[in-house]
């Protein structure tokens, strides 16, 4: 029981104060931020599930939603290992991977935008429109709390290379 207090405690700091749980979280080297990913992506799962109303769909949904979450974090610490490494942080990949994992707790509020599309499917606007900046502040904290940057060169580490990369690219097209 209390292990599960302190799961959803650590949920409650990711939204108070990340940094201050990212700090004790590269201290102690736990896994607790990629189990707040698997039980998040896969609650929202079903609840996505849900309103499609089928149990195998439900199933499905689950099932990929922690797939698709995983990937993409662990190809997104990957990255951010790297760009970070060459700016000259001194982090672990596995670190990186856990404390970026901890973003998924915002999936919170997707959920509750979900639960009350049944009332106004407008809802879920507003909330995403919250999710992705929050989000893109609690990974940034994240890597300037590993690797010890500076929170610019964690922008760059985490999102500035990369969209200066597909600029690129898109302007090469």
């Amino acid at each position: 029981m209390s292990r599960l207090i302190s799961f959803f405690t650590e949920s409650g700091k990711v939204l108070i104060s990340p940094d201050e749980l990212f700090y004790l979280k590269s201290q102690s080297r736990d896994y607790n931020g990629i189990l707040s990913a698997i039980f998040y992506s896969a609650f929202l799962g079903l609840i996505i599930g849900l309103l499609t109303g089928e149990p195998l769909v439900i199933v499905f949904l689950i099932i990929g939603a922690i797939i698709v979450t995983l990937l993409f974090k662990v190809i997104q610490a990957i990255f951010i290992y790297i760009f970070s490494r060459i700016l000259g942080g001194k982090g672990s990949y596995r670190s990186t991977l856990n404390l970026i994992s901890y973003s998924s707790v915002l999936d919170v509020f997707l959920i509750l935008g979900l639960a009350l599309t049944s009332i106004n499917n407008m809802v879920i606007m507003p909330l995403i429109l919250l999710v992705i900046p929050w989000r893109m502040v609690i990974n940034i904290t994240a890597v300037n709390t590993e690797f010890e940057i500076g929170f610019g060169k964690s922008f760059l580490a985490t999102y500035g290379i990369l969209l200066l990369i597909l600029t690129v690219i898109v302007g090469l097209l």
